[in-house]
């Protein structure tokens, strides 16, 4: 009998997002046992228990193990770089709010009229490709009229650095999605049982979170899975 899965996508970024769910959730345990009865220790550690053995047998510990540090790299990086543009973003409409035709130039120049909506979506190559503009196109005259206008020059600076950082870790999460083993009914059932109980934390999560600011995403499955991805390369075959 052919065991289907109950989720979209590859086994490994459903895997790797459930695991980095859990990692949120426990670093927000506190709040959300109080909310409920049934999440009380050690549900979330048995739950990412779960998900590691579940990784460990199905996908191979080594590969798996690396493909979880590179993955995890990535998620940090974007999820940086996302608050440092959006730091930048709101102190350059400010900042030059008074020469509209100047700010939008700068805003243009900067990546962010094209790819604000990508970023917003998590794509990760719409990410790493505005990186990459904001670096080319933050000149030394032009970064002395933003640091002028107020905007911290060390900030400037950080997201420069995170263009590199994030391409050099995104070829690392590639090259390491490719150590697999074959996925078997077995390995189905089980990834199905971590679906199951991950996706039912980030649905009562988000809900719990929602008047939070900056936490309804971290248990926001697709958000996640677009975030430690590339958008675009990932495909959508379930059983890479």
């Amino acid at each position: 009998m052919e065991v289907k899965r109950k989720y979209k996508g590859k086994d490994v970024e459903m895997l790797l997002a459930a695991a980095t769910i859990v990692k949120n959730a426990m670093n927000h345990k506190e709040f959300l046992q109080s909310k409920r009865t049934t999440w009380g220790d050690p549900f979330f550690g048995n739950l990412d228990k779960q998900i590691n053995e579940a990784i460990k047998e199905y996908l191979g510990y080594d590969s798996a193990k690396k493909l979880r540090e590179s993955s995890q790299q990535v998620y940090d990086y974007v999820s940086e770089a996302k608050y440092k543009l959006a730091e930048v973003k709101v102190q350059l409409q400010e900042d030059f709010r008074s020469d509209k035709p100047r700010q939008q130039e700068i805003l243009t120049n900067l990546g962010f009229s094209r790819y604000g909506k990508a970023i917003r979506n998590n794509d990760q190559e719409a990410i790493i490709a505005m990186l990459y503009q904001f670096k080319t196109n933050l000149v030394n005259e032009l970064k002395k009229e933003i640091v002028k206008a107020g905007t911290a020059n060390q900030t400037l600076q950080d997201i420069i650095a995170l263009a590199d950082k994030l391409k050099a870790a995104n070829v690392n999460q590639e090259s390491d999605k490719s150590g697999k083993k074959a996925i078997t009914a077995e390995a189905i059932m089980a990834f199905n049982a971590v679906y199951m109980k991950t996706i039912a934390v980030a649905r009562i999560a988000a809900n719990l979170t929602k008047e939070m600011p900056g936490f309804k995403d971290q248990f926001n499955f697709a958000k996640t899975i677009k975030s430690q991805n590339s958008t675009g390369k990932s495909g959508a075959n379930a059983s890479s």
